[in-house]
């Protein structure tokens, strides 16, 4: 499970960063900044095809000092998400649950897995999301996912 799990990790984090960034300024960013009390943990999202049963797209919530969602194949829009770039900030339960609603559908469903991970992998997570960028100055490489993966031991 957690070699799956790391697998998916360096996908999502390597997904393709064609749709258009979004950039909330950094006070609106930091106005909404939220910190959930659950264990550090990575939550992958995976948005299933009904009628293939295969994944479409992958993103990343990141439950640690912050909870974000790392979501860079994605182009959900909505007056509740701030996002920068490829991530969304203020992950509180509700802009969870709308965030899992408004990809489950007709078409689709959303699959969840969720492991607890140490404080220290659940920060690195987030840094990677966070500070690197994926499109643009200070690309998130290739090297940096497959270390990730190796050094969190999943």
């Amino acid at each position: 499970m957690r070699q799956v799990l790391a697998a998916a990790l360096a996908a999502v984090f390597l997904a393709g960063c064609a749709v258009d960034q979004v950039n909330a300024p950094d006070a609106h960013i930091k106005a909404v900044r939220y910190h959930h009390d659950a264990p550090p943990s990575l939550t992958l999202f995976t948005m299933v095809n009904n009628e293939t049963d295969k994944g479409a797209h992958s993103s990343l919530m990141i439950n640690a000092s912050e909870r974000v969602i790392f979501g860079p194949a994605g182009t959900l829009k909505h007056e509740v998400l701030v996002e920068k770039g490829d991530v969304i900030y203020g992950v509180t339960p509700r802009v969870a649950d709308f965030y899992t609603r408004a990809h489950a559908r007709k078409t689709f469903h959303v699959v969840l897995q969720t492991i607890e991970v140490s404080a220290e992998i659940a920060e690195k997570a987030y840094e990677l999301a966070t500070k690197k960028r994926c499109c643009g100055t200070g690309s998130l490489r290739d090297e940096h996912i497959i270390a990730f993966a190796k050094n969190t031991g999943l």
